[in-house]
């Protein structure tokens, strides 16, 4: 075993990572981070074909979403941005105009997500998200 085997990657490789698998895979889904403005992030967005911006679906998150839209915008104009609102109740807030994910249970507990824990209406919502993000970075 390499001694840096347990060392955090750096940029460039995180670039390298998501290229392979932007080949090979037809939709990755790779966390950028909380920070837009990481090295790691800035190498991720390099070489994504779109950006999905995830927020709850509060007054709060439509702020914290638009402010992160804003920033992608600025440094990556030509990499297509979807948001996503999650519920963070059984309550539909209605407003805004981005895709929608129900509430779910396993989300909502705010650990690390597991597919196999996740609701049926969760992953087809999570299947139609992903269409909208291939749809964005075909330009339609």
């Amino acid at each position: 075993m390499s001694a840096g085997a347990d060392s955090p990657i750096g940029a460039s490789e995180w670039a390298d990572l998501s290229s392979i698998f932007s080949r090979f895979v037809a939709v990755t889904v790779v966390d950028a981070g909380a920070s837009p403005r990481s090295r790691q992030t800035a190498a991720l967005l390099g070489t994504a074909h779109a950006i999905v911006v995830v927020a709850p679906d509060t007054d709060f998150g439509d702020e914290r979403a638009a402010a992160v839209r804003a920033v992608f915008s600025s440094s990556h104009p030509q990499i297509p941005v979807v948001t996503v609102r999650t519920r963070i109740n059984q309550e539909i807030n209605g407003s805004g105009d981005s895709a929608g994910m129900p509430y779910d249970r396993h989300l909502a507990a705010g650990g690390p997500i597991r597919l196999s824990r996740l609701g049926a209406l969760t992953r087809i919502a999570a299947t139609e998200i992903a269409g909208l993000a291939v749809a964005a970075a075909n330009g339609r």
